[in-house]
């Protein structure tokens, strides 16, 4: 008897359990995360301004959009990734001089299980420069190109990459240390895309990326990011 009132309070406690857990699965909400971030680029004598828009999530998305808090102009993001991902990627006539606002944008995302989300990111009013190029030459003795620019202490990180002539990137540059400002690229240095090794004669576009982080970090941390293009660059061996 005492065996069969045990067994009963286990099953009794089994079907509680299943039953709970079959509730936390129903009861489950989709979870979204919205970023906004500043990109500047040198035109001429003028620093112009982008804003660009993220919203990621695990679960599929059937809308999202986002608007600045105590605006009523909503933007519509465009997905990707099969709608894991939706974007807002400024076009040319969207980048300005004057600095895009300070403020809390607000992401509204639709799922496919018709459940609704919002989430928030704070954009500060602190945005990189353009990175100031110093020296942008091709060593033709070592064969490699020989960059330097001038050092920001509101950057976190740097990156270089390079494009060639049917402006497809063939090397990106691990991300650098924010004291590091200068780089030397030759042909076996990592970073260079399979079977993209540089060709005799070739041109090819150097670009520095300058990345600055939002105080609390997170996986969707940026603040700003900033690119000059240092120049084409004729790659000539011995």
């Amino acid at each position: 008897m005492i065996r069969l009132n045990l067994f009963l309070s286990v099953l009794f406690m089994a079907v509680i359990a299943l039953s709970l857990s079959s509730c936390n699965i129903n009861e489950y909400e989709p979870t979204a995360y919205g970023d906004v971030l500043v990109k500047s680029v040198q035109s001429g004598d003028s620093v112009l301004y982008g804003t660009y828009f993220f919203v990621y999530s695990w679960d599929k998305m059937q809308k999202a959009t986002v608007r600045r808090s105590g605006d009523s102009l909503r933007i519509v993001l465009d997905s990707v990734d099969y709608r894991y991902t939706f974007v807002h990627t400024p076009d040319s006539s969207e980048f300005l001089t004057v600095k895009p606002s300070r403020g809390t944008y607000i992401f509204d995302v639709l799922f496919d299980d018709g459940q609704e989300y919002e989430v928030a990111d704070f954009l500060d009013s602190t945005f990189l420069t353009p990175p100031v190029i110093k020296e942008f030459r091709f060593d033709t003795e070592e064969e490699k190109i020989v960059l330097d620019w001038e050092s920001n202490t509101l950057v976190d990180q740097y990156r270089v990459n390079i494009k060639n002539e049917q402006n497809e990137i063939v090397f990106q540059s691990i991300f650098l240390y924010p004291y590091q400002s200068s780089i030397s690229i030759t042909a076996g240095t990592n970073g260079w895309a399979t079977l993209a090794v540089p060709k005799e004669n070739a041109n090819y576009t150097v670009s520095v990326f300058a990345y600055r982080y939002e105080p609390i970090a997170s996986a969707f941390d940026v603040q700003s990011i900033s690119e000059t293009k240092a120049g084409t660059i004729q790659w000539i061996k011995k």
